[in-house]
C-alpha cells in the first residue's frame, strides 16, 4: 500500500533535468505526489531506500499504464471538428490523421470537410489522430448518438495515464473553443446534422409588406429577437410559435429571410427546415444546442398533413417539448393552406399568434415602388392613391410586373427616348393590364396530383389497416359473400 503522507520531489532532481533532455511526460504527476521548490526531496519519517524507489517504480509503471480518456461535446460533429483542428493546432503544434492497418489492408487517414461559412469550408482530421509529440496517445474524433440532442461531439483518448492532464487539457480548450467560436451559433443556417449556411446578406428595402404585417412582424418576431435582454427583464418569455398564413407570392419567404438577418444581427441562432429534407425534431435539437435561436418551418402543412396518422402528434409532442425545456426559442411556420393545418395545432397554447401576410395595403405598394424603381426614374408627382386603386391587394410579385410593364408604356409613352420617366398613367396602366392575370390566378386550383403506383399500394395497405381497427367481428361488413350465379 501506498504511505499515507505524499512524497515530496523537487523538479530540480528528476532525471535528465541537467541536460535538458526531460520531456513533459517524463515528469512524475498524480494526486499521490505533492511538489516543491527546492532542493530536497521529502519523505514520511521512517521511510527507506528500498520502500521509496518501489514506491516511484509503482508510479512509474503506472503512468504508463494504458487509459482511455473521453468527453462529450454538446455540438453537432463539423462544429466539433472545426473546434478539434483549431484546439489541437494551438496546443501541440499540430495533430496529424493516422493510418489505419485492418484485415483488408492500409486504410488512409480521415479527413472531413466541412462548411465553416456561406460559401467557405475547410478540411480537417478526422477519425484517429495522432501527436508526434506525444508518443503512444492516440486520439479519436467521432460522432456520438444522443437520445435527447441528437448526434453530438465526441472526442476518445487512448494512450499511457502519464497524458492524463495533457487530455485534460485539451478538453478544457475544446469547451472554450466551442463556447466562444461555434461556427453555428448566431448564425443563419439550413438544416440540423450538417448544416448549410445561408446568406443573410439581402436589401432589406426591397423586401416590403403591409403596414399591418409590418408592424405585427415587428412586434411578435423581430422585437423579442431585438430586444431580448429587455424582455428578459420584464420576464417575458422568448420560446414563442407563431404561424404566418397566406397565399403564394405574399413574402412568407422573405419574412423568413428578413428573420434570419434580425437574428444574426441580434447573436440568435436562425434554422430553417424544408419539409421532405429536414425533420422538424432534429432542427428543434440543433436549436436547443445552440439557442437563443428561431426555427423556420416553411409550407407546415405538408408536414402536418402529410397522411400518417401519428405525423402530427410527433409534430405537437415535438413543440410541447421544445416549450417545456425552459429554453429561448421562437418556432415560426409558414402555410399556404390553413384550412389545411390540422384543428390541435391552431389551439391556444400550441401557437401563440397567428399572422396573415396577404396583397399589399397602400402604403406597402407605394413603399415597394420607390424601392425597386431606379433612381431618377420614378416621377416625383405620382398619385399613389390612383395607382392603388388599381393595384388594390396586389401580391408583391404581381407589383413588380406592374413596375416592368410600366417601364414599357413609359418608353412607348416617351417614343423609345432612353430618359424616360415612369409616371402615374404607366402604373395604372400595367396594373391594369394585370386584373385578368389576378383574376385567373384567384379562380385557379392547385391540380390534382395522380399518385404512383406505390403511393397508391401504401394508400389501400393503411385503408386496410384502418378498416381493421374498426373491425366489429363481422366478416360480411368488410368481405361480403357475393352469390355465383349458375
Amino acid at each position: 500500500m501506498l504511505p499515507h503522507r505524499p512524497v515530496w520531489v523537487p523538479l530540480e532532481r528528476m532525471p535528465n533535468v541537467a541536460n535538458n533532455t526531460l520531456k513533459k511526460s517524463d515528469i512524475i504527476t498524480g494526486e499521490e505526489v505533492e511538489f516543491h521548490d527546492g532542493p530536497k526531496i521529502v519523505l514520511p519519517r521512517g521511510m527507506t531506500f528500498s520502500k521509496a524507489f518501489k514506491i516511484l517504480e509503482r508510479l512509474q509503471q503506472e503512468a504508463e499504464t494504458e487509459t482511455m480518456f473521453e468527453q462529450v461535446f454538446r455540438y453537432r460533429p463539423d462544429d466539433g471538428a472545426n473546434a478539434a483542428y483549431h484546439a489541437m493546432k494551438a496546443r501541440w503544434g499540430m495533430a496529424l490523421g493516422k493510418i489505419t492497418e485492418t484485415f483488408f489492408g492500409t486504410r488512409p487517414a480521415e479527413q472531413r470537410t466541412i462548411n465553416v461559412a456561406f460559401g467557405e469550408t475547410l478540411t480537417v482530421p478526422w477519425g484517429r489522430i495522432e501527436v508526434p509529440t506525444l508518443p503512444g496517445l492516440n486520439i479519436y474524433l467521432l460522432e456520438h448518438e444522443d437520445e435527447e440532442w441528437g448526434t453530438i461531439f465526441r472526442v476518445v483518448g487512448k494512450g499511457p495515464k502519464k497524458y492524463k492532464e495533457e487530455m485534460d487539457g485539451l478538453f478544457d480548450d475544446l469547451a472554450s473553443y466551442l463556447r466562444n467560436f461555434s461556427i453555428y451559433r448566431g448564425k443563419a443556417i439550413i438544416g440540423s446534422s450538417s448544416p448549410e449556411f445561408m446568406n443573410v446578406n439581402i436589401d432589406r428595402s426591397k423586401i416590403v409588406f403591409s403596414d399591418e404585417v409590418e408592424a405585427l412582424l415587428e412586434g411578435m418576431v423581430w422585437s423579442p429577437i431585438r430586444y431580448a435582454d429587455a424582455m428578459r427583464r420584464e420576464n417575458i418569455p422568448l420560446k414563442r410559435a407563431l404561424l404566418l398564413h397566406g397565399p403564394y407570392g405574399t413574402g412568407k419567404s422573405s419574412a423568413g429571410l428578413l428573420t434570419a438577418q434580425v437574428a444574426v444581427a441580434n447573436g440568435w441562432t436562425f434554422l430553417s427546415a424544408k419539409p421532405g429534407r429536414d425533420k422538424v425534431e432534429d432542427v428543434l435539437r440543433t436549436a436547443r444546442l445552440y439557442e437563443p435561436a428561431v426555427v423556420f418551418v416553411e409550407d407546415i402543412d405538408a408536414e402536418a398533413n402529410n397522411g400518417e396518422a401519428n405525423a402530427v402528434t410527433k409534430l405537437l409532442d415535438a413543440f410541447d417539448g421544445i416549450t417545456s425545456k425552459g429554453g429561448e426559442l421562437q418556432i415560426v411556420l409558414t402555410t399556404n393552406h390553413l384550412d389545411r393545418i390540422h384543428k390541435g395545432m391552431l389551439r391556444p397554447g400550441r401557437l401563440d399568434a397567428i399572422v396573415e401576410i396577404a396583397g399589399l395595403d397602400r402604403g406597402g405598394v407605394e413603399r415597394l415602388i420607390k424601392a425597386v424603381v431606379p433612381a431618377g426614374k420614378l416621377a416625383e408627382d405620382v398619385d399613389y392613391d390612383a395607382v392603388y386603386a388599381e393595384m388594390d391587394q396586389f401580391l408583391p410579385a404581381f407589383v413588380r410586373e406592374s413596375i416592368n410593364r410600366a417601364v414599357s408604356f413609359a418608353v412607348s409613352r416617351q417614343q423609345g427616348k432612353g430618359n424616360y420617366v415612369i409616371d402615374t398613367s404607366d402604373l395604372v396602366y400595367a396594373a391594369h393590364s394585370l386584373l385578368p392575370q389576378l383574376a385567373a390566378l384567384n379562380d385557379a386550383g392547385e391540380g390534382v396530383l395522380i399518385p404512383t403506383i406505390d403511393q397508391a399500394f401504401l394508400a389501400r395497405i393503411k385503408e386496410a389497416v384502418s378498416n381493421m381497427e374498426t373491425f366489429d367481428g363481422n366478416y360480411e361488413n368488410y368481405y361480403p359473400i357475393k352469390e355465383v350465379s349458375k
